[in-house]
């Protein structure tokens, strides 16, 4: 993640953009083989909106899903990346928007608490890719 409360003169950053536009790739395919067509609803699990990381994250995903316009994103923050957050979120997301077809979360340990969510909903692997 990038310092941005202490001055520095070098910083090296993964290519967080990058990573969104691979797991929209991911999400293309997946979403292709379960309806024959790129179509449905994802629910993007943020980390921290105030944090550079999964903005660019987000940014990256949702420009190369632009490409789809029959899939409807859905993107919430869990602050401070917290799981339990992560997990609420699914939880409601999942009440609201039974329909949802893929999570894309924007760290693994929001992942173990969205697949605790879904489980907690009598979902079985399948019904809701991540």
């Amino acid at each position: 993640r990038q310092i941005t409360s202490t001055p520095s003169d070098f910083t090296s950053v993964a290519g967080t953009v990058e990573i969104g536009q691979i797991a929209a790739d991911q999400a293309e395919k997946l979403l292709k083989a379960k309806h024959g067509a790129v179509k449905g609803k994802i629910l993007q699990v943020l980390g921290d909106p105030g944090d550079p990381y999964t903005l660019d994250i987000q940014k990256g995903f949702e420009e190369k899903m632009k490409a789809f316009p029959d899939v409807t994103i859905i993107s919430v923050p869990a602050m401070q990346w917290a799981a339990d957050a992560a997990g609420t979120i699914v939880n409601d997301q999942m009440l609201a928007n039974p329909d949802i077809d893929l999570i894309f979360s924007h760290a693994a340990h929001l992942s173990v608490a969205a697949v605790a969510s879904l489980e907690a909903a009598g979902k079985k692997p399948g019904d809701v890719m991540m």
